[in-house]
Parts: structure tokens; C-alpha cells; sequence
């Protein structure tokens, strides 16, 4: 999501508030979309941010959360789409995305989606350098720090695409955290979560 008006750009990572952010900001005003490209989950590089002397100018901002929960809304919020075999399991789910294979022919997000924060976050170099990384664990308090910084008033962040489920840790066992752990190595380490936490 690019602002010209308030000269943000918003890295919206799946699973991380992000329809939630994007709907604020439409409905402030601070956005105008045609459909539902708000809802487009383009990367650093994707969106060029670091290839522009005009986008240097804009503050970039993105949103990130603990892979271990991260995963469990993802698959509780798919298994409830049609593009989503019904059958598939938390664990299988969590072997496929660490064998990269898709969990079906009409699941064209899959994979994308299921990409690591670090993924979406860094630029050609491979580096992160954008101004501000929040966590969705401090939803309100980091993202009243963004409206501060791109002057719009602090408002209470709606919560869409909640999903209900029990806690994350009850979907893991000794294997999936394994795989989870390896596949999201960078995201554990970079931003310093923790299972359980």
C-alpha cells in the first residue's frame, strides 16, 4: 500500500494485521483503492521502494509477528476457504510449506503467502532497511507510533479477519516445531521470538 497523500508505503505481510491497518487507513482517508488491491501482499522488492529517489523520501513501515502463531492463523483462516483442501492437516500443512509443494491446484497463494517475514522485507541487497518494523504482539502501541510519524491522530485499530482458534501452542507437537523453527529460522532470530511466547 503506497500513500502519495501522507507519503507512506505499508508492507502488508499476510497474517500480520494487515487488513486491519488497510482498512484504517481507507477509512481516514489517507488511502483511495479500486477493488481490492489494498489486499496485495507485495514485497520491498516488489513495490521498488528502494529503487526511487522519490519513494526514499516516503516512511515505509511493515508489520511482523511470531511464525509460530503466524502459521496456525494462516491455517485456520484458509481451512475455511474454498481454495483449501478440507482434509489437510496443521502438520501437513506445515510439511508442505517447508517442501515448498502447494496444498492444491486452485491454493495459487500458497507459497507466497506462507513466505517468511524477512522475505517480504528485504530489498535487492538482501538487507532490511526499511524506517519502521512493528509487531503484531504491540499491535496499538506500534501503530499509534506510524500515525505520529505520518501525522494522522491515533485511533483504536479495528480487528479484521480474526480467526478462532485455541491457542497456538495446542497445534504443535515435537515435529511441526521442528519444521517451523527451521523454516523460519531468519524471522526467530531477527526479531527474537520465542515459541510460546
Amino acid at each position: 500500500m503506497i500513500s502519495h497523500k501522507h507519503k507512506f508505503v505499508f508492507v502488508h505481510i499476510p497474517k500480520t494485521a494487515g487488513t486491519s491497518i488497510c482498512s484504517f487507513f481507507i477509512d481516514c482517508g489517507a488511502y483511495k483503492h479500486i477493488g481490492h488491491y489494498y489486499q496485495t501482499h507485495d514485497s520491498v522488492m516488489d513495490l521498488e521502494i528502494t529503487n526511487s529517489d522519490e519513494m526514499n523520501k516516503y516512511f515505509t513501515f511493515s508489520f511482523v509477528r511470531n511464525p509460530f502463531r503466524r502459521l496456525v492463523s494462516y491455517y485456520n483462516f484458509k481451512k475455511n476457504t474454498k481454495y483449501f483442501p478440507k482434509e489437510i492437516s496443521f502438520k501437513e500443512m506445515c510439511k508442505k510449506i517447508y517442501k515448498k509443494e502447494r496444498t492444491g491446484i486452485r491454493d495459487r497463494n500458497f507459497l507466497n503467502h506462507t513466505r517468511g517475514c524477512c522475505d517480504y522485507l528485504k530489498n535487492e541487497n538482501g538487507e532490511i532497511n526499511i524506517n519502521f518494523i512493528g509487531k503484531v504482539e504491540n499491535l496499538q502501541q506500534d501503530f499509534d507510533i506510524i500515525c505520529d510519524k505520518i501525522g494522522i491522530p491515533q485511533q483504536q485499530l479495528p480487528h479484521k479477519n480474526k480467526s478462532k482458534h485455541k491457542h497456538y501452542t495446542e497445534y504443535y507437537d515435537d515435529e511441526t516445531k521442528q519444521i517451523v523453527a527451521k523454516k523460519y529460522a531468519k524471522d526467530i532470530e531477527y526479531f527474537g521470538y520465542k515459541f510460546g511466547e
